[in-house]
C-alpha cells in the first residue's frame, strides 16, 4: 500500500491502481483479509487522485471496505473507510448522506 500511496501522490495513478489490484486479488486468492478493508480503501484513494478521477468505482471500493470492516469487527478499518467515504460524498455535494455515514461510525 505504501508504494502505491507513493505513486499516486507523484500522478503515477495507474501504476498505483494495477499494485493495488494486484495486491488485492493476491489477498483474495490467499483468504488474506486482515488487511483488505485498508486496501479496498486505499484503492478508492488512488482512484479518487487520478488525473481522471473514478468517483463512482472509489464509492464502490469504499463501500467494500466497509462491509468487510464490519464483518470483520475491524472499528479502526471501518472508521477510516467511513471519514473517507463522508469526504468522498461532500466532496460530490451529498452533504446529508455524508453525514448520514458518518455518525453511527461515531456513536
Amino acid at each position: 500500500m505504501p508504494l502505491a500511496e507513493a505513486l499516486a501522490a507523484t500522478g503515477r495513478g495507474d501504476e498505483a491502481l494495477d499494485i493495488l489490484d494486484q495486491a488485492i486479488a493476491r489477498g483474495r486468492r490467499r483468504n488474506f483479509m486482515v488487511e483488505m478493508p485498508d486496501m479496498l480503501r486505499a484503492r478508492a484513494e488512488v482512484l479518487i487522485r487520478k488525473d481522471n478521477p473514478d468517483f463512482l468505482e472509489a464509492e464502490r471500493s469504499l463501500a467494500q471496505s466497509l462491509d468487510l470492516a464490519r464483518h470483520q469487527g475491524a472499528l479502526g478499518f471501518e472508521l477510516r473507510t467511513t471519514i473517507d467515504l463522508a469526504r468522498l460524498l461532500r466532496r460530490r455535494g451529498r452533504r446529508s448522506e455524508a453525514q448520514d455515514v458518518l455518525a453511527p461510525v461515531y456513536g
